[in-house]
C-alpha cells in the first residue's frame, strides 16, 4: 500500500519561496500529510488541482497577480460534484474584510502564517 493513500494529500500555493519551503517542511514532518505539489501562481495551482485532486489546498491570500480568495471560485469551478477539497487561506495580513470574503467564497479556514 502506498503511504500517500492514507495521508491528506496537500497542495500549497504561495509566491514566496521561503514560505513554501517552510510550510512544506512543517507539514511533511507532521503525521497525516503528504505534500503533492507546491506552486507559486494561481495558474500553477489550478493545473495541479485538476491533475492531483488534493484533499487540502493552502493558498496565500495575496499572490503577485491574484488574491487567494478569488481563486476559490476558480477551484470550485474545476471540481467535480464528487470532489470538494478543503481550502485554507493563509495570510500575513489578516483583516476582517479579507477573512469575511474568504469564508463567503468557500474557504474552510483563514489563518495567519
Amino acid at each position: 500500500m502506498n503511504n500517500s493513500q492514507a495521508l491528506l494529500k496537500t497542495v500549497i500555493c504561495d509566491d514566496h519561496p521561503i514560505v513554501l519551503e517552510g510550510l512544506s517542511a512543517i507539514l511533511s514532518a507532521e503525521k497525516g500529510f503528504y505534500i503533492q505539489k507546491i506552486t507559486q501562481t494561481g495558474e500553477e495551482l489550478l493545473y495541479a488541482i485538476s491533475q492531483l485532486q488534493p484533499d487540502i489546498i493552502l493558498i496565500d491570500a495575496h499572490l503577485k497577480n491574484e488574491l487567494g480568495f478569488d481563486l476559490i471560485h476558480k477551484i470550485k469551478a474545476i471540481c467535480s460534484t464528487d470532489y470538494s477539497p478543503n481550502i485554507f487561506i493563509i495570510t500575513s495580513y489578516m483583516d476582517e474584510y479579507m477573512v469575511s470574503k474568504a469564508l463567503q467564497n468557500g474557504a474552510a479556514i483563514v489563518t495567519g502564517k
